[in-house]
This record gives structure tokens, sequence and C-alpha cells, in this order.
């Protein structure tokens, strides 16, 4: 990574995992137990998931929490 480079986030990390995974967002929500709207915001950003609900993406994601929280 150089120095011009943005760093990844969190919400990039859902996101990129789960495309990695082959999985739409409709499906992802609905094995998360979420609306695809909220699954949609974390991608974004524009919400912070809690400890509880980042395990469960992560879960469902097949990965783990510290895994989408690494900076790449």
């Amino acid at each position: 990574m150089t120095a011009t480079q943005p760093r990844p986030t969190l919400a990039e990390n859902i996101r990129a995992t789960r495309i990695a995974a082959g999985l739409t967002q409709e499906v992802a929500a609905d094995t998360i137990g979420i609306r695809q709207s909220y699954l949609s915001a974390l991608e974004r950003g524009d919400r912070t998931p809690s400890m509880d609900m980042l395990k469960r993406v992560a879960v469902a994601l097949e990965t783990t929490p510290s895994k989408l929280l690494e900076d790449t």
C-alpha cells in the first residue's frame, strides 16, 4: 500500500468478503437475519455494527470479526 492509497474500511471489507463468497446482499442479509437495506448501509459505511452484529456478519460470511476489521 502506498501513501496515496486509501486504507480499506470495515465497510469495504464486509462488501469485498461478501462478494468473494459469491453472495448477493439479499442472500447475505437473509443469512445474517437482517434487512438488505441495513447490510447495504453497513457496506456504504453509513451504519456501524455493534460487536454482536459484527460477529453475526462474520459468521454468515465465513470469516472472523478480526478479518473484517483488518487493514489490508
